[in-house]
């Protein structure tokens, strides 16, 4: 698939330019992102951004290749922190996701269980909350988590522990 076309060949990217770097950045990508669909997107709009920035043609290749990461690295933090403002996990999905093994009692239990705790996941700060959800919903480790919020590895692994101490603490556990 090529994307970049060419008008100004002295300022403009060629054709080349998307097949020299279009697997490193895939690569780079599919990395931080588990749905190819999805980073396929993400890698259009990075080579879309290219197309769109005038003196990228006549920078270095690693300068180009540094600058392709850091636009793909940018979106993909858009793309969590789009995702992390959604509400975390709606009691009516929970519903669904009961298992079928368990008696009335036990699911009412179970039920009254996850409104407790998404009760107390909509009381915790907007950065704990998208913490949280990258960690327990995206799956992403420490690491990656602390690219997207900007925090260490060591910071982010210590805001985990804690606020899994105060979730435990709220229910007595």
């Amino acid at each position: 698939m090529h994307v970049l076309n060419v008008d100004d060949k002295q300022n403009s990217l060629d054709i080349t330019f998307y097949d020299r770097h279009s697997q490193l950045i895939y690569t780079y990508i599919r990395r931080q992102v588990s749905n190819p669909q999805d980073a396929e997107d993400i890698m259009l709009e990075v080579f879309m951004a290219a197309l769109a920035t005038k003196n990228l043609a006549k920078l270095g290749e690693e300068i180009q290749i540094a600058w392709l990461q850091r636009v793909a690295r940018n979106k993909i933090i858009d793309i969590y922190r789009k995702h992390s403002h959604t509400t975390l996990l709606p009691l009516e999905k929970i519903q669904e996701r009961l298992d079928e093994n368990l008696t009335p009692e036990q699911h009412a239990i179970q039920h009254e269980t996850y409104k407790h705790l998404h009760h107390i996941l909509n009381k915790l700060p907007s950065q704990q909350q998208q913490i949280i959800y990258l960690r327990f919903v995206e799956g992403l480790r420490f690491a990656e988590i602390g690219e997207i919020v900007n925090k260490s590895e060591v910071n982010v692994r210590s805001m985990v522990s804690r606020i899994l101490h105060r979730l435990r603490a709220c229910f007595d556990l």
